[in-house]
């Protein structure tokens, strides 16, 4: 029941009551995710998964971040749960990953690391591949030696590598190349 009168208030008026949600739906993952087995489990879920991805997208920078930060949290426990909806979470991270600025961006890495980690082999499929792998490249491209957000993109890119597998192949190169100018 407390989920339940939580779930509205992903929606509120007010930033701080937005970002305060996502950092308590986030304490409740673990039964979220065992609830999943009772009626209305799987809808409840999925109500606050889509409320999550929704609040990632605000324009609001703490809300962005609490709500990262809890979709990170709820990946965790929800592991192959996720999977069905693989391809909305990525076009959601994807589509924060062009607004984000750098602080927020970091958590993106996390959790896309966290979702990678979490779905394993399943991100393998060329529809999920071609969602996120070319912006991150891109950027792993652009991001000159120096600059701090190599190494957590690194961290993203180690946890995708260890998930694809032999999938990650097409895109080490640019990876492999770059962390041996690194050394």
């Amino acid at each position: 029941q407390m989920v339940a009168f939580l779930i509205p208030l992903l929606d509120d008026k007010f930033p701080l009551i937005r970002s305060i949600t996502c950092w308590t739906l986030s304490r409740y993952s673990k039964f979220i995710v065992q609830s999943l087995g009772h009626p209305n489990g799987r809808e409840q879920f999925d109500k606050i998964l889509m409320g999550l991805l929704r609040r990632i997208l605000d324009t609001n920078k703490r809300v962005q971040e609490a709500a990262c930060s809890a979709f990170a949290t709820l990946e965790e426990e929800a592991a192959e749960e996720l999977v069905p909806r693989l391809e909305v979470i990525l076009q959601h991270l994807m589509c924060a990953y062009g607004k984000y600025q750098r602080r927020n961006l970091r958590i993106l890495y996390d959790a896309l690391g966290t979702l990678a980690d979490a779905v394993g082999a399943e991100l393998n499929q060329a529809k999920y591949l071609d969602i996120f792998m070319p912006p991150l490249i891109a950027k792993w491209q652009q991001l000159p030696n120096s600059d701090k957000d190599l190494f957590p993109l690194l961290e993203c890119f180690t946890s995708i590598a260890q998930a694809l597998g032999p999938g990650f192949s097409q895109f080490a190169e640019p990876v492999f190349v770059r962390c041996i100018s690194l050394i």
